[in-house]
């Protein structure tokens, strides 16, 4: 597993965290304007909810690297996979969230939470996890290096505005 950053401390998530996390995900967002010219941000209020929701899932789980200030550089999360109707999908782990602020980009942050994320997937009797990331993202890169695959999944997200692709990863365990 590649080291956090010595200035970075990692741990939990929790729904205090929320407003943070919604600020770092919108800093990430708003770098979607480079390669993707339709896209429709969530919203602050969006994302909220959608975390304020994410918490109070059993089946869960996220880290944050923090810096020494307490400020939020990072962050990875999953919970169990479900169908379009809601039934969980067992044995797969959907990771819905890595994102690292931008100003640290290329520094292991990402790779060593979304590595943390895997490790904790698979103690838990996850044996596969997904993701789903947009098709013209410069994340598919940094996905390919840390060992995952697309998997055939592809959707329009008209909410976003985005062509999304699926990748997968076996989990070791």
């Amino acid at each position: 597993m590649s080291p956090l950053p010595a200035d970075l401390q990692e741990r939990e998530l929790a729904p205090a965290d929320i407003p943070a996390i919604v600020a770092l995900v919108e800093r990430c967002d708003a770098t979607y304007a480079e390669w993707a010219a339709e896209w429709t941000p969530p919203g602050a209020d969006a994302e909220g909810e959608r975390w304020a929701d994410f918490f109070d899932r059993p089946d869960r789980f996220s880290r944050g690297a923090f810096d020494s200030a307490g400020a939020l550089d990072g962050i990875v999360a999953w919970r169990r996979a479900e169908t379009e109707s809601g039934a969980a999908v067992e044995g797969i782990a959907h990771v819905n969230a890595v994102f690292t602020e931008p100003r640290r980009w290329g520094q292991g942050i990402a790779a060593h939470l979304l590595a943390l994320a895997e490790a904790a997937a698979s103690d838990r009797g996850f044996h596969t996890a997904r993701l789903w990331t947009p098709r013209d993202a410069p994340a598919r890169g940094f996905y390919v290096a840390q060992g995952w695959t697309l998997d055939g999944r592809a959707k329009w997200e008209p909410k976003f505005r985005l062509h999304l692709v699926g990748f997968e990863k076996r989990l070791s365990g």
